[in-house]
């Protein structure tokens, strides 16, 4: 089958999940081309400082072609370009998949002549919002007031020109429904389908030996507890709320330590820096910056938990490693944890003692139970996140 992925922006890089799905497709035996921009989006832009050429290349590994077309406007994340249905018309794809729509760049798709073939993904979240100064509270409402009126013509008009659409989270249902005119509604439940995003089994496994190596290098013993989170570091994640209740555990005797990936080398680095330096056991804090996948995998080994206030893909990424996750339950993770068999979810209120209960099993269970109940959650989490059973769910 030749299988179309369109999207704004395309950085394999980092690793979302476009690229992902493009690497599912290629190992299922399909033909797969990207038709995307040279843009590089906002939050990648503190990692990739340059913007990627224009023109056409093939993935060296897994074998999909790579079709980028000159962004004429790359402004807060809206990415427009010209030549999207000339290439399209050229592939001649079975199946169109379409990504962020709301960034525009796809919305030369959204017509009659395309829409048996196009299946849309979204993940709409209000969790994804930063209001955490003034300045950018009033810069969400404003993107808000603006994103709203973009997202109800095209999200209505995807409606329409679509058929399918793959909601990624709970929470985008409701999302979608507040913006649909009432007679647009039964055919979107009819079309609409929830599927979680996921991880690359190629790029995230477990790998035993990982966790002796980074262990002995950051001289934590074979039996202390271990929590770790991923993802960039900047004041909305809240990592001080974390750094504290570790903080806490640690000094009624928790032999914890905790591993933070993903630093961005600004001013809030030296700042969370200095807080993690008052702590009592600071020592027991390790802090990295951005890594690549093939490193944040082996830290993931190395660790017992993972721990996040905010939703992330690395979250889905750490479980195809088979890390027990501790996520606070909200509706964009309410579908990813069996509570007590990979994860544990807590309240708002209550992520102190949930981290308490997980660090108390975990310690009560020997290393050799530890990776072996590890292995038999990767099996778990693999049955229902990898991109490899996710992609053929969107197909069938």
């Amino acid at each position: 089958m030749k299988i179309a992925i369109v999207c704004g922006h395309f950085m394999p890089e980092i690793g979302y999940q476009e690229t992902y799905l493009a690497r599912a497709f290629s190992r299922s035996g399909h033909e797969v081309k990207i038709i995307t921009s040279t843009a590089i989006s906002p939050t990648g832009q503190k990692v990739l400082k340059q913007s990627y050429p224009s023109g056409t290349n093939k993935d060296e590994k897994y074998g999909y072609v790579v079709t980028r077309l000159p962004a004429l406007i790359n402004l807060n994340a809206k990415v427009i370009s010209r030549g999207i249905q000339k290439a399209i018309d050229e592939f001649n794809p079975d199946k169109i998949i379409i990504l962020a729509l709301a960034k525009i760049f796809p919305a030369p798709l959204l017509h009659s002549k395309y829409g048996s073939k196009i299946i849309a993904l979204f993940g709409d979240a209000a969790e994804y919002t930063d209001k955490t100064t003034f300045k950018k509270k009033v810069k969400a409402l404003f993107n808000t007031l603006i994103q709203k009126r973009t997202k109800h013509a095209l999200y209505n008009k995807v409606v329409k020109h679509s058929n399918k659409i793959i909601l990624n989270i709970p929470e985008s249902l409701e999302y979608f429904n507040n913006l649909l005119k009432a007679e647009q509604r039964p055919l979107f439940e009819k079309k609409a389908q929830l599927l979680s995003l996921g991880f690359d089994p190629d790029s995230f496994f477990f790998n035993e030996s990982a966790r002796q190596t980074l262990r002995l290098k950051h001289q934590i013993p074979n039996e202390a507890c271990v929590i770790i989170t991923s993802t960039r570091v900047n004041r909305q994640k809240k990592l001080e709320k974390i750094i504290d209740d570790i903080a806490t555990l640690q000094e009624e005797g928790q032999p914890i330590h905790y591993i933070i990936i993903g630093f961005l080398n600004d001013a809030y680095e030296q700042e969370l820096k200095q807080y993690i330096g008052t702590k009592k056991y600071s020592k027991c804090f390790h802090t990295l910056g951005f890594q690549d996948h093939e490193t944040i995998r082996n830290y993931y080994a190395a660790a017992d938990a993972g721990l996040w206030i905010k939703a992330a893909i690395s979250i889905q990424e750490s479980m195809g490693t088979g890390l027990r996750v501790i996520l606070q339950h909200k509706p964009s993770v309410s579908h990813l944890l069996h509570h007590g068999k990979n994860g544990w979810y807590f309240e708002a209120n209550s992520m102190l003692a949930t981290i308490r209960t997980a660090v108390q099993q975990i310690l009560a269970t020997p290393i050799s139970t530890r990776i072996e109940e590890r292995k038999n959650i990767v099996n778990y989490n693999t049955s229902l996140y990898s991109y490899d059973v996710i992609s053929n769910k969107i197909l069938s």
